[in-house]
């Protein structure tokens, strides 16, 4: 039996080959003096943030001491100032591999995976929330030149096709370090940075701008939505009309029609979908005032065998259940039969004009959003029956007829504001253009005559290899001595009988946090292993009677 070289026994040679990704496995064709190498061969550190019970809301602090790296933090155009919280410089130092430099690069994990910031050097200190790597490159790579690239489609492609989990899709250290990219020479890295830098000022002055213009029409419009549904918007009207304000009701949205759910046909009946003509709304098509075509369509078949019933008369619909009810509500309108999915709820007004209703649930977007929220949900949801019970002021049907009319003026004007809107997509979509050009060698600044990065890379790790043995080797020593070898989650459970999950994985041989919860759910699942609480702590053990079984 043939067995795998160690690390020590390698010549320089095979060490850089190691590095290297195989020509088989690399996205694209680079310039010769460039390298495919795997992420994890450009890195100098890298470490996740705590176990979430090693940084809860008991450790935060008033004072501003280390600043927590929190998700929200983490922008697609760079750091983002919200949602600031602290902890005490003596916790932080209880998790000091969690401890991040200014300068250093940070990886989400989730919502999306793969986005990466510079952090910048606005604190005394700054420490990694649960759901953050930390990476510190080596002198290969230009940290500018990595973060880029780390955001760049053929990266990011990489990290989501290979997240684990179904809500909250998660990417972990030991997948980053296996993912490709490109390494040009390093002075061609800074020359690339320069370049990239210089067209994408020009495009964020110019997104600016639209930005400028869009952010001034959504401010008019609040203030005659507002004046819409206070009555300010036509007093005139109702002083010619000889009609008071005192006509005006206030109505619950449960009262203003007949309210109807939705479903999803059984995605694995090709009946129910193939050939479909029938309208099927989702939240992704949520993106416009009326709902004039959707992404998928499904069959009658569809609609008599399944919870996704038609609704034939026109109707406003309300997303109640999405990760974008974090800053909005989505709420459109039909002008056809359609049939929703189950993150949506329909309403058919009755004895109420259908564009006023939906006008002023616009009109109080936020309120309704922020009033009819529930809580403690896993995905951000809206609660039904705190929808019903929102109420709208209802006036006459000949003034809700005026301010329909007046609004619809507005509507003309919206046109203009989505062309600012489609102007900004497009900026960002030449961003995107520009960063793919910018690691394929194709901003013209690629020197042929340069030598590349290979020296460098195999000297990097060469230093790498060599400065571990010495701290394996007492690590070794130890081992020997106490007679531990890493376990398995049974094992180290079968032993101590109840653990944290905590202690669970300073037992076992399982490094990576992602990689851990991954073993211990399927043993969850499985039966196999038990979860038990015991006051706010989680305790696990092997299922003894389900093993016998």
């Amino acid at each position: 039996m043939l067995m795998a070289k160690k690390k020590g026994s390698l010549s320089p040679e095979e060490i850089l080959q190691n590095a290297l990704v195989p020509d088989w496995e690399q996205p694209y064709q680079v310039p010769e003096n460039w390298m495919w190498v795997k992420f994890g061969s450009l890195t100098h550190d890298m470490a996740d943030g705590p176990f979430g019970s090693n940084l809860k809301s008991e450790h935060y602090t008033e004072e501003k001491e280390a600043r927590i790296i929190q998700l929200s933090n983490i922008g697609e155009d760079g750091w983002r100032e919200e949602n600031t919280k602290y902890t005490t410089f003596n916790h932080a130092y209880t998790i000091a591999k969690s401890i991040v430099s200014s300068g250093d690069i940070v990886i989400a994990k989730m919502m999306p995976a793969g986005r990466a910031i510079i952090v910048p050097n606005n604190e005394q200190m700054y420490v990694l929330s649960s759901d953050a790597i930390k990476m510190v490159p080596t002198r290969v790579v230009s940290t500018q030149f990595l973060v880029r690239g780390i955001n760049c489609t053929f990266f990011r492609n990489q990290v989501q096709e290979n997240t684990q989990g179904i809500i909250r899709a998660r990417t972990s250290i030991s997948k980053l370090k296996e993912y490709a990219f490109p390494l040009p020479p390093v002075a061609e890295q800074q020359r690339i940075v320069n370049r990239i830098e210089s067209l994408l000022s020009k495009l964020d002055e110019a997104k600016e701008k639209a930005q400028t213009a869009l952010d001034s029409y959504e401010k008019h419009k609040a203030v005659i939505l507002h004046k819409a549904f206070t009555g300010e918007l036509t007093k005139k009207w109702r002083e010619e009309n000889c009609v008071s304000l005192d006509s005006w009701e206030k109505r619950k949205l449960g009262k203003c029609g007949e309210w109807f759910g939705g479903g999803t046909p059984t995605t694995s009946i090709a009946e129910y979908w193939d050939d479909g003509t029938v309208l099927w709304v989702t939240p992704k098509d949520m993106k416009s005032n009326i709902i004039v075509d959707t992404i998928d369509h499904i069959t009658e078949a569809a609609i008599e065998s399944s919870s996704a019933k038609l609704i034939a008369d026109n109707a406003i619909l309300f997303v109640v259940r999405s990760g974008i009810l974090r800053r909005i509500l989505p709420i459109a309108m039909t002008k056809c039969p359609v049939t929703v999915n189950q993150d949506i709820k329909a309403l058919v007004p009755q004895n109420v004009s259908q564009e006023y209703i939906f006008w002023a649930c616009i009109a109080n977007e936020k309120s309704i959003r922020d009033s009819c929220s529930k809580s403690g949900t896993t995905v951000e949801s809206i609660s039904t029956g705190l929808l019903h019970e929102y109420m709208l002021p209802i006036p006459t049907p000949e003034e809700q007829s005026e301010i329909v009319r007046i609004l619809e003026s507005i509507i003309e004007k919206e046109q203009k504001a989505k062309e600012h809107s489609n102007v900004i997509e497009k900026i960002d979509l030449m961003k995107k253009v520009i960063l793919a050009r910018a690691f394929r060698g194709e901003l013209a600044t690629n020197n042929p005559e340069e030598e590349s990065a290979k020296e460098l890379l195999k000297s990097i790790l060469l230093d790498k290899i060599n400065t571990v043995p010495s701290i394996e080797k007492k690590k070794s020593v130890l081992v020997l001595e106490d007679s531990k070898m890493p376990k398995t989650i049974l094992e180290a459970l079968s032993e101590h009988k109840s653990l944290t999950p905590e202690k669970l994985k300073a037992q076992t041989g399982i490094k990576d946090i992602d990689d851990f919860y991954a073993e211990l759910k399927k043993l969850v699942d499985t039966g196999a292993v038990i979860e038990r609480r015991e006051g706010e702590e989680n305790y696990l053990e092997v299922n003894n009677e389900g093993r016998q079984a």
